[in-house]
């Protein structure tokens, strides 16, 4: 940021920290889907949108063998980051606080 500073001035670094806030803010997915971490276009504020890393397309726990990462046996299936989440319409209910 304080090159971005010398180069453009103060306007430039509070305008890309108030953009990284409202992509914060904004961005959401529920857990059905699976979402953990960064959305696109923080990505892309940050300068990481063009390289794939492991989280971006293993999402859930790593498990090989039916042995999971945290030591658990899992019988060697990997489709459960989405076992323990709240259906996609009681998320959003609480979301949007409706849930009366």
């Amino acid at each position: 940021m304080s090159m971005l500073r010398r180069e453009f001035g103060i306007a430039e670094p509070i305008r890309r920290g108030m953009e990284v806030r409202i992509c914060q803010e904004g961005e959401w997915r529920p857990a059905v889907l699976g979402y953990k971490g960064e959305g696109v276009h923080e990505e892309i504020l940050s300068g990481r949108d063009s390289s794939v890393d492991w989280e971006d397309v293993f999402n859930g726990e790593f498990c090989c063998r039916g042995k999971c990462e945290e030591g658990k046996a899992n019988d060697g299936d990997t489709g459960n980051e989405t076992q323990n989440a709240p259906d996609f319409h009681s998320e959003m209910e609480n979301r949007l606080k409706m849930n009366w």
